[in-house]
């Protein structure tokens, strides 16, 4: 990756917890894959459902970050 990308990335996300303090709204988002999941993770989110479509089709995780943390 790139690190224009990789400071872009740092920016959208310091914003993007800055607005949810803020506001005190919490962050929801999903992810279909382990590695996205691990990532999110490492943020804070927490997984509070799943939908598995079966066949080879990937899981998807529903996540959410509070605001206070």
């Amino acid at each position: 990756m790139r690190l224009e990308t990789l400071l872009a990335s740092k920016r959208f996300a310091t914003f993007c917890f800055g607005y949810s303090k803020a506001e005190e709204l919490p962050i929801v988002a999903e992810a279909t894959s382990q590695s996205a999941l691990n990532m999110y993770t490492r943020y804070g989110f927490v997984v509070y459902d799943t939908y598995s479509p079966g066949g080879n089709q990937p899981t998807t995780y529903f996540i959410v970050r509070d605001w206070r943390h």
